[in-house]
């Protein structure tokens, strides 16, 4: 992590999130070298350390969205609410419907360089 979204890290709040997910999908976001969002549903999400703040995921090996994320430097996890199915699946789908309609249908705001949800139910 560096300095730059260090200073931004709320380690409470942090804790507080990580410790009451105990299954689900959150969508991983960024902002691509093209300066628009990228992301991808993610089901292999977990807590890996508090000191540092580590999580952990896996993406698809065939995941387009993937190699944007990766380069933009910075991400965001966006935690989904039940009520967010339909965000989930335009996020997990891999037609070109769905990946042109990603960053349209959905409302972004930029943070330390990466896209967040402005409705998940919790981001970091």
């Amino acid at each position: 992590m560096s300095a730059e979204h260090a200073s931004t890290f709320d380690e409470a709040k942090f804790r507080q999130v990580l410790g009451h997910y105990p299954t689900g999908v959150v969508v991983v976001t960024a902002i691509g070298d093209d300066g628009e969002p990228a992301g991808l549903a993610i089901g292999s999400f977990s807590s890996v350390s508090l000191d540092p703040p580590l999580v952990a995921f896996f993406p698809g090996k065939s995941s387009s969205s993937w190699p944007r994320i990766e380069s933009a430097g910075a991400f965001c996890v966006n935690i989904l609410g039940e009520d967010q199915e339909d965000i989930c699946r335009v996020f997990a789908s891999m037609s070109q419907l769905a990946a042109s309609r990603r960053s349209a249908s959905f409302s972004f705001s930029v943070e330390a360089s990466a896209a967040r949800f402005r409705k998940s139910f919790a981001s970091f």
